[in-house]
């Protein structure tokens, strides 16, 4: 495994960032559209 240590810690920081973005942009359309 390539990633340790802070290497994992950005990985799992990214993955929730992005999961986080998605949510909050499949809300804000959400409440827009109706």
């Amino acid at each position: 495994v390539l990633f340790t240590g802070a290497g994992q810690w950005l990985l799992a920081v990214g993955v929730l960032l992005v999961c986080l973005g998605l949510l909050w942009a499949d809300r804000i359309t959400a409440g827009v559209t109706g």
